[in-house]
């Protein structure tokens, strides 16, 4: 590859001072392997075959609610129909709900079958730890650490993280650090607008996968990714054990994000950005270089497939909120 398809953004270094519910387990069937070394386990683009892509129009048309037309009031009235609506319509945006319903299809995968992907020491986070760290980091930032640079409080839920108890269901119980090398995170920036981050524990080291770049600005970035850059060195210094605290310093990790739509295909409209990351989440995770597919044109089949693998593969029925009483 030439260097003008490897632009990619300055590394930086942040500065010390900066309705329904989840009804199966079942194992990924219509999946469809391939064969091969570690990695690249399936087509994550494969057509949804006929019988699955009849059960969920089937099914989505026997919701209450179906073909009311949306609204404030009929989204509420109907939360189950319209969140199907939204995971189907290229012209909704994904909420939080269907981007972690897709981060547990892909846990279960893993913890299913392994060898599916690149490696067996990576873990799938939901979208909440996003927010949870974000909304905590201020006040992490207020108390002022010892001579050590040590001694600020923790979030309480951090650790359930670090742990592997989190996220629910089917946790992996891994440890950050032992069992796992690398998070992949759906994260929200703006408020309106999702990345996948891709965090690196042995490199401290953030990349952010972005489908519509120019919306966040590289000084609008830096902001964004301090809590993490600077929280995580010092939770995995904080939660070691004492024989391996060495290993963990206080600098915060570093980021880059990746330019150019020959590396990272480009979103054309401004709805499609759940559907992107959670792609490049799967890819990655699966050893698959982005295809120039993953575009705007086959963004209705790729979130059809993505309907069709929720429904049958996880038994994933429609929102699973979580109240996080920490957030206020």
């Amino acid at each position: 590859m030439d260097a003008k398809r490897r632009r990619t953004e300055r590394i930086m270094t942040l500065a010390e001072s900066q309705g329904g519910v989840y009804i199966g387990n079942s194992t990924a069937k219509r999946i469809v392997p391939n064969d091969g070394a570690r990695g690249r386990g399936y087509d994550p683009f494969a057509p949804l075959d006929k019988g699955t892509k009849k059960a969920v129009i089937e099914y989505c048309k026997k919701l209450p609610g179906s073909g009311k037309r949306k609204t404030i009031k009929t989204a509420k009235e109907y939360p189950i129909r319209f969140w199907w609506y939204d995971l189907l319509n290229q012209k909704e945006w994904l909420e939080d709900t269907h981007l972690n319903a897709t981060v547990f299809l892909l846990r279960t995968c893993l913890m299913e079958h392994a060898e599916w992907f690149r490696s067996d020491r990576i873990c799938f986070v939901d979208t909440y730890f996003g927010h949870y760290w974000s909304a905590k980091y201020n006040e992490f930032k207020m108390v002022e650490a010892n001579k050590k640079g040590e001694g600020k409080p923790l979030p309480t839920l951090l650790w359930d993280y670090y742990k592997g108890a989190q996220p629910e269901p089917r946790p992996t119980n891994k440890i950050w650090g032992i069992d796992i090398d690398e998070l992949y995170v759906p994260f929200n920036v703006k408020t309106n607008h999702w990345v996948a981050l891709l965090i690196s524990l042995p490199k401290r080291h953030i990349t952010v996968y972005d489908s519509l770049p120019h919306h966040v600005k590289p000084a609008e970035l830096h902001v964004l990714l301090e809590p993490l850059a600077v929280m995580f060195p010092y939770l995995m210094r904080t939660l070691a054990d004492e024989e391996t605290k060495y290993m963990w310093t206080l600098e915060p990790f570093t980021y880059d994000r990746p330019i150019g739509q020959e590396i990272v295909p480009q979103q054309t409209n401004i709805n499609d950005c759940g559907v992107f990351t959670m792609k490049y989440i799967e890819c990655h995770a699966l050893g698959v270089e982005f295809p120039q597919t993953l575009c705007h044109a086959n963004i209705p089949d790729i979130r059809l497939k993505l309907a069709g693998d929720l429904y049958h593969e996880t038994g994933v029925r429609g929102p699973k909120e979580r109240d996080w009483a920490e957030l206020d």
